[in-house]
């Protein structure tokens, strides 16, 4: 032993040194962040999005490669963001309640494939759609349930006493399906309340105290919660911001009963510990749950929305397979977390601005991890496709008859507004909200877009508010039942289905008398409601469509006492209409004639 103390001190420190970077092989392989191009980065989004502030984790394995926050959280009192500011993540909360859905399944508590009425026995929908099949767990978590986006109104006479869960199980009675169980992609809020009721039932415990005590600190989420009030006082929450005429508008970020799908607040720093979670294996006890939450459910031609169980999935320019979960922004603040699994690759990142979208938040992480995978493969996507490229766009040439254009012709809702589709000349052409857009066809229901500023390789020069090239749209055909689609495909990751509002060869009367102004109340179970607020919702006839504003869009009546919204945010769903009052009712609101109050 004593020939080891008189070890020469050089080659001591040499050995010491092997023995460092030995232990720290993982973390060393990792460095490949360039931490000012990451953070770059950040401040352009910022630039472009409006952000006051913005956080950003990278995790590899159980590295922290890069983690920040940027800008501020106060804009009014001039308070900086840090890795320790507390961000209501609004719907990403949807994915920690999937995985506390999950871990139940391991341990036998909830079946994947039971009907929900297994374990919320007050829960029953209404259905317009033969057949009426039970919505299962497996439905819900995919958002294929056909549940509406919101609650319902409680029932009348309802006498116990309801915690907050309770009413979302009791008030689905007076809710209508939108689309039949398993048919089509309808996200939910509703739907993950509901399992949140479950998690209740099953562990016989309160939603956000369980929550909170058995999986998030269990994650090493230590200043997580899905309550507020719970949270460390002494730490700083991040206010929400909406950018108008130059300034910004403050939104506070409240609790809702929402707990399940939109009531988490987090920091960076507690993300980094779940994506930490996440490839470190400790998510389940069991090693196949991942994946089995991670496998796409349901998607379909008619419907490509891929979807996990409680994860959106998507396709990365390599091919493999992107994890996605995003919340906000409407309230004025956007989250997204990503990963890899293939590589135990992830990013998570937080902006407090109402433009901060997940079409925007995904295109940020998916630049990051490129740059941290450092892909320089060949872009896989379309390869399923013949292309020759034959102009400055490489689109395929494919001579569309007039007559198939013909069919295809017509106005399709979607986002809330409505698509024209129209020949002009020879070519077939597509707009939206003064954005016009000229389709390429690559079969005679399969088209890709252009327009005249790529054409003229404007585009190199001013940057388009969408990357043409990011964009495929697809037809599907007029059925016998006079059905017929349009299918708008984003980057491959979003695809909007938007359905064919039908020509009217002459404009039913009660169209006409719904025409006017309205003002929104809380209905009261019972059959009344609240006295109106002061916002208007506006309801107009133009060129044979029905508009609703707001987040309604286009709505079709299919009776004289039903009408259905074609697109945006409530696509699918009934609103009753009252011929006597006038009052249109939509689950737990009354939209009231102002000729009325």
């Amino acid at each position: 032993m004593a020939k080891l103390f008189l070890m020469p001190i050089a080659l001591m420190k040499q050995i010491m040194t092997i023995l460092i970077l030995m232990s720290m092989g993982s973390c060393l392989s990792c460095q490949t962040v360039d931490h000012d191009a990451i953070e770059k980065q950040m401040r352009r989004n910022m630039r472009k999005q409006h952000l006051p502030a913005m956080a950003v984790t990278v995790v590899r394995g159980e590295d922290i490669l890069f983690q920040k926050a940027l800008g501020l959280i106060d804009v009014e009192n001039r308070i900086p963001a840090s890795t320790q500011t507390v961000f209501k993540l609004w719907s990403m909360a949807k994915a920690f309640t999937a995985i506390e859905i999950f871990r139940e399944i391991e341990e036998g508590l909830v079946d994947l494939n039971a009907p929900l009425t297994r374990y919320l026995t007050d829960f029953s929908i209404q259905s317009s759609f033969s057949g009426n099949d039970s919505i299962t767990v497996r439905d819900v978590l995919a958002h294929r349930s056909g549940l509406p986006r919101h609650e319902g109104l409680l029932p009348a006479g309802m006498e116990r006493d309801l915690n907050y869960l309770e009413r979302f199980e009791c008030g689905a009675a007076n809710c209508y399906s939108a689309y039949p169980v398993a048919t089509r992609f309808k996200y939910s809020n509703l739907g993950y309340d509901l399992l949140g009721r479950v998690i209740e039932e099953s562990r016989n415990e309160g939603f956000f105290k369980h929550m909170k005590l058995n999986l998030l600190n269990d994650l090493g989420m230590k200043n997580a919660d899905f309550y507020s009030g719970a949270i460390d006082s002494s730490l700083h929450r991040a206010l929400g911001y909406g950018y108008q005429k130059r300034n910004y508008i403050p939104y506070l970020q409240y609790d809702i009963n929402n707990f399940p799908s939109g009531n988490l607040y987090a920091t960076i720093e507690d993300l980094s510990a779940f994506l930490q979670s996440v490839f470190g294996g400790e998510l389940f006890d069991k090693e196949g749950t991942l994946s089995r939450m991670l496998a796409d459910h349901y998607s379909h031609p008619g419907d490509p929305q891929t979807m996990g169980l409680g994860w959106k999935l998507a396709r990365m320019e390599n091919g493999e397979t992107l994890v996605w979960h995003d919340g906000g922004p409407t309230e004025g603040i956007g989250s997204l977390i990503a990963f890899v699994p293939e590589h135990k690759i992830g990013i998570a990142l937080i902006g407090n601005g109402t433009t901060f979208s997940g079409f925007y938040s995904l295109q940020f992480a998916m630049n990051i991890l490129d740059m941290v995978l450092e892909v320089n493969q060949e872009d896989t996507r379309g390869k399923d496709r013949k292309v020759i490229k034959t102009d400055q766009t490489g689109r395929e040439k494919v001579e569309v008859s007039s007559e198939d254009m013909q069919e295809l012709e017509g106005s399709y809702a979607a986002f809330g507004s409505l698509i024209e589709v129209k020949r002009k000349g020879k070519k077939l052409k597509a707009s939206i909200g003064g954005l016009s857009l000229i389709l390429l066809p690559e079969s005679d229901t399969e088209f890709g877009v252009t327009h005249w500023m790529e054409k003229t390789g404007l585009t190199r020069i001013i940057k388009p508010p969408v990357d043409f090239t990011e964009i495929r749209i697809s037809f599907r055909k007029v059925g016998p039942d006079g059905s017929g689609c349009m299918i708008l495909h984003m980057m491959d990751v979003s695809h909007e289905i938007c359905p064919k509002y039908p020509r009217q060869s002459s404009v039913p009367e009660l169209w006409r008398t719904l025409c006017g102004s309205y003002r929104r109340a809380d209905r009261i179970p019972g059959g009344t409601w609240e006295t109106p607020g002061e916002g208007r919702t506006e309801i107009w006839l133009k060129d044979g469509v029905l508009g609703m504003s707001g987040a309604y869009g286009p709505v079709l009546p299919v009776s004289d006492t039903i009408l259905r919204v074609m697109g945006g945010a409530y696509h699918g769903e009934y609103l009753d209409l009252d011929p006597q009052s006038g009052v249109i009712l939509h689950q737990k609101w009354a939209f009231v004639p102002e000729r009325d109050q």
